[in-house]
């Protein structure tokens, strides 16, 4: 996603936008207000020079890296114990000179209650180094819908932003500093925090269903059902079982009004064109990156249902046409649906759908019910920090409705989907710590993960997953200091 000001500088658009908001303050806090903005925008300008002068395949890690280091409400090194954190603090001990002083400029009385207020709750999350996924959590943390996020809203709707999915400007951690700045400095933490996304919201009355299969490689089709319309959420791995979930959702004799993908994997978006065939008028929402992942074919995936599935493959992978909001509250059809993008995870992004009139919550991947887990893609770290993320976000929800199992208890899938990832890391690092090759491990811990986990199938098609999440696990956990895989290792004993 691309945010930028066309026309007029985005220096003169943000000026103008924080004189016509500062006017409504006065004395001490106008002062403030200006001096902030004046410091941010000088150092924002050097925190663009150096993500310009950064090359190569860390250049995104790196200026996400020195954006999170300058945040006040991480700079509190000393609050955060876990364990695993020691390349976070790396990361900000060797933050440049024009990152330090932006974290100083930001050192107001808010801010500073800000990081104590939510350094309990973060204390849990940074397990692992810093990630967008970080950075995900975090905007969600501090709330910021509530007022930044109608801030950047409001421009948005004047034409002012312009949102290209395809890729991730920087530049917009010019926004978010300005807007925190003037959120903290006008509002104070209380409407900072304010709005969360588990207040009870008046809305439509619904039923809830889904359409699944037994075996190997089930996966969810979930729908929602008004007086009036439907809304399903994910559309089946194959085109004979979309075919089912399409006859399913086609029984409850209503039309579809929109459609949700809740990530990039094809096993939640292949029967999109069935949907898309009978219903053509549904929206099909999904973020921006699962949109990309789609229509680009990141993963090359789509190749990979075409060979396992030749007699069941679509002839076309459709692009979603919604692209959901960061951080979204939608209504659709009367029905209010909370969205948080979760950041890479199980896939390279989530979104999270929440029903606050009924405390259920989609999850897509990133909670799993009584199957093994997907680590592929070499993010267990995340996995285990997006767990926790979901406690914080959505504390009041009720019912997890995951992309693959049974609906559950919140707690429950949430303890279990986590129990399950620290096991198989740990016995991987176990592995490890011994010297063993990945060719060892690999059959090793997947005897051990289906000896422990009898009851457990496999969400994705492939008939070696497990195999190739302990391969996934190996490589992500060897990236890692002998230190981290010992302690891993006896996590799970």
């Amino acid at each position: 996603m691309i945010i930028r000001m066309p026309g007029a500088s985005s220096e003169s658009r943000a000026a103008s936008l924080g004189k016509r908001a500062m006017s409504k303050s006065s004395g001490a806090a106008n002062r403030k207000v200006r001096s902030a903005v004046a410091g941010l925008k000088d150092r924002t300008d050097r925190i663009d020079d150096s993500i310009d002068d950064s090359a190569g395949a860390n250049r995104f890690h790196n200026a996400i890296a020195r954006l999170v280091g300058a945040m006040p409400a991480l700079v509190f090194t000393n609050k955060v114990s876990s364990r695993e954190c020691r390349r976070r603090d790396n990361a900000i001990d060797t933050a440049d000179g024009p990152i330090k002083s932006l974290s100083a400029a930001f050192a107001t009385e808010p801010s500073r209650m800000i990081a104590e207020n939510t350094s309990n709750k973060l204390r849990s999350i940074f397990r692992n180094s810093i990630s967008l996924n970080s950075i995900v959590i975090i905007i969600n943390l501090i709330e910021l819908t509530a007022p930044v996020n109608v801030w950047i809203n409001t421009v948005a709707q004047t034409g002012e932003l312009d949102m290209n999915r395809n890729s991730f400007d920087l530049r917009a951690s010019r926004i978010f500093a300005w807007g925190f700045a003037l959120s903290t400095s006008f509002f104070g933490v209380g409407s900072v925090l304010a709005q969360t996304p588990e207040q009870p919201a008046a809305s439509t009355p619904y039923t809830l269903g889904h359409y699944t299969y037994s075996g190997h490689g089930s996966v969810n089709t979930h729908w929602i059902e008004t007086p009036t319309s439907v809304i399903v959420i994910d559309t089946q791995r194959d085109t004979q079982h979309a075919a089912e979930a399409l006859s399913a959702v086609k029984a409850l004799g209503k039309p579809v009004r929109a459609i949700f993908v809740t990530h990039g994997h094809p096993d939640h978006y292949t029967g999109l064109a069935q949907f898309r065939d009978v219903w053509p008028e549904a929206d099909i929402y999904a973020s921006a990156e699962t949109a990309r992942v789609i229509e680009t074919d990141h993963y090359g995936y789509h190749d990979v249902i075409r060979e396992l599935t030749p007699d069941a493959a679509p002839d076309e992978f459709v692009v979603p046409n919604k692209l959901i909001p960061l951080n979204a509250t939608l209504m659709i059809d009367g029905v209010t649906l909370v969205t948080r993008e979760m950041g890479p995870s199980e896939a390279t992004s989530a979104t999270a759908i929440y029903l606050p009139a009924s405390g259920d919550l989609y999850t897509g991947d990133t909670v799993l019910n009584a199957m093994h887990g997907f680590f592929l893609e070499e993010r267990s770290d995340e996995i285990l920090s997006t767990v926790d993320a979901y406690r914080v976000l959505f504390p009041n929800a009720v019912t997890i409705r995951p992309g693959h199992g049974e609906p559950g208890a919140a707690e429950a899938l949430l303890a279990a989907h986590a129990e399950y990832t620290v096991d198989a890391r740990s016995r991987v690092a176990r592995a490890l710590v011994a010297g063993l090759s990945e060719d060892v491990i690999a059959t090793r811990v997947v005897d051990e993960l289906n000896a422990a986990y009898p009851g457990y199938t496999v969400p994705g098609g492939q008939p070696n997953m497990v195999e190739l999440s302990v391969r996934g696990l190996f490589r992500e956990l060897s990236r890692k200091p002998i230190v981290q895989q010992v302690a891993l290792a006896g996590d799970g004993q």
